[in-house]
């Protein structure tokens, strides 16, 4: 497996985007915005990120970093084909994303993923993300649920579970 960066208005992203948006929308009942050939994703800002996993040269998922502020990005567009999952790319694509958080200077990962989710949900939490208020766009919206993640900026690696646990009570 081969974790790199691409283009998120290029063909790949666009496609990842797609599938996901078709698996996700059903489990929930409010209309959607945009028809699904319509979603395309936005360029990236300065201390953007975003990035495939390639099998065999096949892109099989894909990840991306937004900032929401100085010391903050947020993990987006998380998704992995279904006929992939199991097979760590999801958390390949997640360790990728937080080690590169930490070499742009973020101190804190936040994300927002629906209530429908058991999977996502599941992964985000076993991986050490805890719950916290929406925010942003998420706010008003019943079925966001939203965590965080601290950064150990010093090596550019996840915080530990319980430094992790620390940083959240300190907030």
């Amino acid at each position: 497996m081969r974790i790199a960066n691409i283009d998120p208005i290029g063909e790949i992203a666009t496609a990842l985007l797609r599938d996901a948006a078709a698996e996700v929308r059903p489990l929930y009942t409010q209309p959607a915005a945009k028809p699904i050939s319509a979603l395309t994703n936005d360029p990236p800002g300065a201390r953007d990120l975003y990035v495939a996993a390639f099998v065999a040269g096949s892109p099989v998922g894909s990840g991306a970093l937004r900032e929401f502020d100085r010391t903050t990005a947020e993990v987006r567009r998380m998704y992995v084909r279904p006929e992939h999952r199991r097979k760590h790319v999801g958390q390949a694509i997640l360790e990728h994303l937080i080690a590169s958080a930490g070499k742009l200077g973020y101190e804190r990962l936040i994300l927002e993923t629906g209530n429908k989710q058991a999977s996502a949900i599941a992964f985000y939490e076993n991986y050490g993300f805890r719950r916290i208020e929406a925010f942003g766009e998420h706010v008003t919206d019943e079925t966001s649920l939203c965590y965080e993640f601290h950064i150990d900026n010093a090596r550019g690696r996840p915080a530990t579970l319980q430094q992790s646990l620390a940083m959240s009570e300190r907030r």
